[in-house]
């Protein structure tokens, strides 16, 4: 492995690390069991989304496609950011170990881009103004569009950014590899996370 994309790696590691610092971790006390049971709830989900998960051959090296996307955005719409980026990142590396048994490095980069692509996504949803809560569904469409278009942003550049490093190719050809191909499907199934997060205020 290169040392262009071992520093690579280094520094989505500490950009996921300042995410962490600066998100919310906020619990509404007046239903304080409630959330906790949420958040239990939608780890699980996570995980077992994260674990049925689709090999990808890409040039030289290989990446996993799944529907893990879909609890992890509706996590934004139902938690503070600090609590939705959990949900996503204990699922990704309980799967990373427990299924994948993936390299350390792997697990590093995979688990810090998803971070960052779950905190910007949540960022951009309160910035458009949607509001995360667990007992009221706020359907507004332009926030969830612009998390849904921040988290897809952010992955794929993140993930096309490693191939591009790691099989030495321009950025755009390692994009058409990762992204192009999939981000239609990803983005017509996106109405599932709002779907998924309303039926979970709902009932």
């Amino acid at each position: 492995m290169n040392t262009s994309i071992r520093l690579y790696v280094a520094a989505i590691a500490v950009a996921a690390g300042v995410s962490l610092t600066l998100a919310g971790w906020s619990v509404p006390p007046d239903n304080a069991a409630g959330y906790w049971n949420a958040l239990a709830a939608f780890a699980v989900l996570g995980f077992l989304s994260e674990a049925s998960y689709l090999r990808l051959r890409v040039g030289r090296g290989e990446t996993n496609a799944s529907v893990a996307f879909i609890p992890f955005i509706a996590a934004i719409l139902l938690f503070d950011t600090g609590w939705a980026v959990a949900i996503a990142a204990v699922s990704e590396l309980a799967v990373e170990f427990a299924v994948r048994k993936k390299p350390a490095i792997k697990i590093v980069f995979n688990v810090s881009q998803l971070i960052l692509a779950v905190a910007v996504a949540s960022w951009v949803y309160k910035l458009l103004g949607g509001i995360e809560s667990i007992s009221r569904f706020d359907f507004n469409p332009i926030a969830i569009a612009g998390a849904v278009v921040a988290y897809f942003l952010v992955n794929s550049s993140a993930v096309s950014a490693a191939v591009a490093f790691g099989d030495q190719v321009p950025f755009q050809k390692a994009w058409a590899r990762i992204g192009g191909p999939s981000l239609f499907y990803d983005f017509a199934s996106s109405p599932l996370a709002a779907l998924l997060a309303f039926l979970y205020v709902k009932w």
